[in-house]
């Protein structure tokens, strides 16, 4: 009987669930999720454009221009700098930097002191011992009856 079975009907197929087209509401469903998302991404980039420039304005991200409390300004190299002065008030990461290099010397001296019994005569000493990588230029030594202390010079002078 060619084919047919025993009670003479074809044998029934059975499709696999992942073969076929999926039905609309769903591959609608799954564009709509896709779209959603790339429009939440570009809100949040406009939003954390505008909040970490500190602009209101999108037009003034767009002109290249800022508030007047996120520009810096440069001074005029040809024109004497007051806080260069011993002793002038410093911005905030050069008096950092000063007060860095000054216990990283100063730490070097206790430890040449502990080491060797004396307080070392000058910073090639230190740099000789591995105690420096290199002289630190903001500060020197400074002998004195009670042992060599540390002393700024420069912008780090006084301090």
């Amino acid at each position: 009987m060619g084919g047919r079975g025993a009670a003479g009907r074809a044998p029934k197929r059975i499709r696999p669930a992942s073969v076929g087209r999926r039905p609309p509401s769903i591959a609608l469903a799954g564009g709509l999720g896709l779209l959603g998302l790339l429009l939440t991404i570009g809100i949040l980039a406009v939003l954390s454009t505008r909040s970490v420039s500190g602009t209101d304005d999108a037009t003034d991200l767009l002109e290249g221009r800022l508030p007047a409390e996120l520009t810096t300004t440069t001074a005029d190299p040809t024109t004497a700098d007051p806080t260069t002065a011993p002793g002038a008030p410093l911005d905030p990461a050069a008096a950092v930097v000063c007060e860095a290099n000054r216990d990283v010397l100063e730490t070097a001296v206790r430890a040449h002191e502990l080491t060797n019994g004396a307080p070392p005569p000058d910073q090639q000493v230190l740099v000789a011992a591995g105690l420096l990588e290199e002289p630190v230029t903001t500060h020197e030594l400074v002998a004195g009856a009670g042992g060599v202390t540390v002393a700024g010079v420069g912008e780090c002078a006084g301090r």
